[in-house]
C-alpha cells in the first residue's frame, strides 16, 4: 500500500469513528418517550388533600412528562402564583402526553395554611406534610416556588424557581415555552 492510500485509510477510519461517536451522542441525548408510571412518578411521603384528587390515580401516569409544581403556604412567590398555576394547570389538561402535579408542602415552613392554599389551587392537589417529595425528587432545586419537568424515567429534564403574580396568557405561555421549554407540545 502506498503512502497515500495508507493516509486516505487513517483519513476513512478517523470519519468513521467521528460519525460514530456523533451517532452516539444524538442516541443518548434524545428525550425519553417511556410513559411515566408508578414507580417514575413522584409520590412519596404525599396525600391527596380532601378529595381533590382520586384515590389510586396519579396524574402524570402513562403520560410522557410531568410539571411538578412545588408551593409552601409560607411563601409570598408562591401564594401569588396561585392564578398562574391554576391556568397552565388548565392548559396542560388538554395535553395528552404532559401530566400535571401540585403540591404542598412546608418546606422549612410552618404547617399552616395547607388547607387554604390547597382550596385556592382548585383542583388536584398533593400534601408533602413530611418534606419527603421535596427531599426525594425536588432537592436540587434552590427554593419554591418550584417548577420542574420529570421525563418518563423520573429525571427532571427542566426546572426553574420563582413566580410571577401575573397570570396572562403570555406569562402562561412565558413558564411553558421560555422557562420550561414545552413549547413543541403545545403547538396547535
Amino acid at each position: 500500500m502506498s503512502y497515500n492510500h495508507a493516509i486516505m485509510a487513517t483519513r476513512i477510519i478517523l470519519v468513521l469513528i467521528l460519525m460514530s461517536a456523533v451517532v452516539g451522542w444524538v442516541l443518548l441525548a434524545q428525550e425519553n418517550t417511556d410513559p411515566i408510571d408508578s414507580q417514575t412518578a413522584p409520590a412519596g411521603g404525599l396525600e391527596h388533600f380532601r378529595d381533590s384528587v382520586q384515590s389510586g390515580t396519579h396524574p402524570c401516569e402513562g403520560t410522557e412528562r410531568c410539571l411538578v409544581v412545588y408551593l409552601a403556604p409560607w411563601c409570598p412567590h408562591c401564594n401569588s402564583s396561585i392564578p398562574l398555576v391554576r391556568e397552565i394547570r388548565d392548559q396542560i389538561g388538554e395535553n395528552d402526553d404532559t401530566g400535571m402535579m401540585v403540591i404542598v408542602g412546608p418546606l422549612g415552613g410552618s404547617f399552616a395554611g395547607y388547607d387554604d392554599m390547597a382550596r385556592r389551587l382548585d383542583g388536584p392537589v398533593y400534601l408533602d406534610r413530611s418534606g419527603e417529595a421535596w427531599e426525594d425528587y425536588l432537592g436540587s432545586l434552590s427554593g419554591v416556588p418550584a417548577w420542574a419537568v420529570f421525563d418518563g424515567r423520573g429525571q427532571i429534564t427542566q426546572s426553574f424557581t420563582g413566580g410571577t403574580p401575573q397570570s396572562s396568557q403570555a406569562m402562561v405561555q412565558h413558564v411553558l415555552t421560555d422557562q420550561l421549554g414545552l413549547a413543541a407540545y403545545f403547538e396547535d
